[in-house]
């Protein structure tokens, strides 16, 4: 009886110090049987996998790929592959899982090795949106160079046609508009490689308004051909300091995805207004709005919902970029088929 309770408490001492090996384990371990209930967990596996105990009883409840299920059947050791994991605080995981299959009298057992590599993958899409953007800024030089040479021969043809027609006609104020248009074409060819090569540029007190009519005239023909109705509220006195050349720039990329946003027949109104934080002005429309799974894109660049060839997914990453550049302020609400409403909090100097 002695060697037998020696034997015994020597077997659950080993137990308890194999139990304790899995519970400090650095990385997340899990063992299950073949019917997938989980046995025994790691600490690291209750912290990174959220496994709460009384919820989570199969491996099931976190792992829901068949093909990782077909190569326990099938193989004796699984490899470092890939894995989704689902957690009860609705966020994913992405794991790279290594399997030990046991065969034991009662059955098989599995023991299961998972590693974190959420983060690693977030900074290889980084990485690949840093050399997209470092490929767009030498792709922009080049687009600039042949954008700039029919620019010039417009805007000397559009100058000469001008002094043909006398001050305050309709074509002379047509002919202003194209020569008006094209200089800041080419401005904000410039400024997309500043942006692109990060380099400062002039910045001057402008009036606010400037940019969102300059908008509206580029946008004209595609706010009329869905006959939108576009109103402009802002307060004609707004002065902002900045780069108006920029300023242009994101009051085009913000017009453009309201007037992809709304229906025929739909509203768009700029103004500006004041709250506890100060003067913005708020650009709004009535369109589809963005919904929450897409709204935590919004910004990425190169992320659109639009169809291919209708949009490159740098509007608002450009224009956020813009105006954090200038120290302004930015804020985005939308409700899903029903607006979208974009306030920017310029610093505004109210002229006398």
């Amino acid at each position: 009886m002695t060697d037998a309770v020696k034997m015994q408490n020597a077997l659950l001492k080993s137990e308890h110090y194999l139990k304790e090996i899995i519970e400090n384990a650095p990385e997340p371990i899990v063992s299950f049987d073949e019917n997938f209930n989980i046995k025994t967990f790691s600490n690291e596996a209750l912290k990174v996998l959220k496994i709460e105990p009384d919820k989570i009883t199969k491996i099931t409840d976190i792992v829901n790929d068949s093909t990782f299920y077909d190569k326990l059947v099938t193989d004796k050791f699984v490899d470092n592959m890939d894995l989704t994991i689902d957690s009860y605080e609705n966020k994913s995981l992405q794991v790279k899982t290594s399997v030990s299959k046991i065969e034991k009298e009662s059955g098989y057992e599995y023991i299961a090795i998972f590693k974190d590599v959420t983060k690693i993958r977030q900074l290889e899409v980084k990485l690949i949106q840093s050399e997209k953007l470092s490929a767009l800024g030498l792709l922009a030089g080049g687009v600039a160079h042949e954008i700039n040479n029919p620019l010039v021969g417009i805007l000397n043809f559009a100058q000469l046609l001008s002094k043909r027609f006398e001050s305050g006609t309709y074509e002379k104020k047509l002919i202003d508009t194209i020569t008006e248009a094209g200089e800041q074409t080419k401005e904000i060819v410039q400024n997309l490689l500043i942006f692109a090569r990060q380099k400062s540029e002039q910045k001057d007190y402008f009036d606010i308004n400037d940019s969102a009519e300059f908008a509206l005239k580029i946008l004209g023909s595609r706010i009329k051909y869905k006959n939108i109705t576009a109103v402009n509220k802002i307060n004609s006195s707004m002065r902002v300091f900045g780069n108006k050349g920029k300023i242009h720039q994101v009051f085009l990329n913000l017009l453009v995805n309201s007037i992809d946003a709304v229906d025929t027949g739909g509203y768009i109104e700029i103004s500006s207004e004041e709250d506890e934080k100060g003067g913005f002005i708020k650009i709004y429309d009535n369109g589809k709005g963005i919904s929450s799974k897409v709204m935590a894109k919004i910004f990425d660049p190169f992320f659109t919902t639009k169809k291919v060839g209708q949009g490159t997914g740098l509007g608002l990453f450009l224009s956020q970029a813009i105006l954090h550049e200038h120290g302004w302020e930015f804020e985005l609400d939308s409700v899903e088929n029903k607006y979208t409403s974009v306030k920017i909090y310029p610093g505004i100097d109210y002229a006398n």
